[in-house]
């Protein structure tokens, strides 16, 4: 006698069943993908704001080791190109240092000194510069001079630079300075509070459509052609002095004795308004929290404790 099995045969899905399907998990997808951008972009800021941390306790560090803060290649109100501030780290902090090593980077001839093109850093490149490039010679720190020695020293390393992150300047094409994690092209820059007042020395009286007396000095990140890389140093929501005619006098700048450190954010660009609002004319806008844009407001700094600028806004 045969024994036959019956076995129950289940259908496949139906077409319609499968579109249901699908079209579920494209609700589940979009409903969780943006949930998903926002861990990402978080996780990102986290990394950014721990590595602009080591940045500044890199600075803090050449600080205690030389008992100044590095300057970042700027001059004074009255002579932008001015090399006084570098000269008094210099002689503060390299006293050794050989008369040839200077006058290879410094054009004595002029009243007052200044500094000879090839050595004028920008302020991406001047972090790079300070952190990693001096040397441990006390006579030849820098090594510029044409009687230096070319060996017999190490180089003095506040900061250990991932090397592949580093990025030949536009301007200036013999230094480097140094990408910024998750933010496209853009370099951190670090701006000593001794340049502050000459970063600012075109803002107009009170109204920012008013035109600039003098030609507009902004720090550089890279090539100071490009809008996207020209920056200011920022200033609080704090009010010095009221009745002050200049925006940068009526309120306090942030870290008034130190530095800042800017990062450009994840959309890479540093935020501050290119011209005048009404007439496409004239400065940058002075930047404090009162007048932050989209690009300002992703931004990370050394003095926004870990968060972006919008998140904290400068007190």
């Amino acid at each position: 006698m045969s024994h036959y099995s019956h076995r129950r045969v289940r259908p496949g899905f139906t077409l319609t069943e499968m579109l249901v399907v699908i079209g579920i998990i494209a609700i589940l997808a979009a409903l969780l993908l943006p949930a998903v951008n926002r861990a990402i972009t978080t996780a990102r800021n986290a990394a950014i704001a721990v590595e602009v941390n080591q940045l500044a306790t890199a600075i803090e560090a050449y600080k205690q080791d030389k008992g100044d803060y590095p300057p970042n290649f700027r001059g004074t109100i009255a002579y932008p190109n001015d090399a006084s501030i570098f000269l008094r780290h210099i002689r503060k902090c390299y006293p050794k240092i050989d008369q040839s090593e200077l006058t290879t980077i410094i054009d004595f001839s002029q009243t007052p000194p200044i500094f000879k093109t090839a050595y004028q850093l920008d302020e991406g490149e001047a972090l790079v510069f300070w952190l990693s490039l001096t040397r441990d010679d006390p006579r030849f720190p820098f090594g510029f001079s044409s009687s230096a020695p070319t060996s017999g020293f190490s180089l003095k390393k506040y900061y250990d630079f991932d090397q592949t992150r580093l990025h030949d300047g536009v301007d200036v094409a013999t230094f480097q300075s140094y990408r910024a994690k998750f933010c496209k092209d853009s370099s951190y820059v670090y701006i000593d509070s001794r340049s502050y007042d000459v970063l600012t020395t075109n803002f107009p009286s009170v109204s920012n459509n008013q035109s600039p007396s003098t030609t507009p000095v902004y720090a550089f990140a890279e090539d100071s052609t490009v809008q996207e890389n020209q920056i200011r140093p920022y200033w609080s929501d704090n009010t010095l002095s009221a009745g002050a005619t200049a925006a940068k006098d009526r309120l306090k700048p942030v870290n008034p004795t130190t530095f800042q450190i800017i990062c450009a954010g994840q959309d890479g660009d540093f935020g501050l308004l290119p011209t005048d609002i009404t007439n496409n004319t004239g400065p940058k806008q002075f930047m404090s929290g009162l007048n932050y844009n989209a690009g300002d407001k992703d931004n990370i700094t050394n003095f926004s404790n870990g968060k972006t600028l919008a998140d904290n806004v400068p007190q």
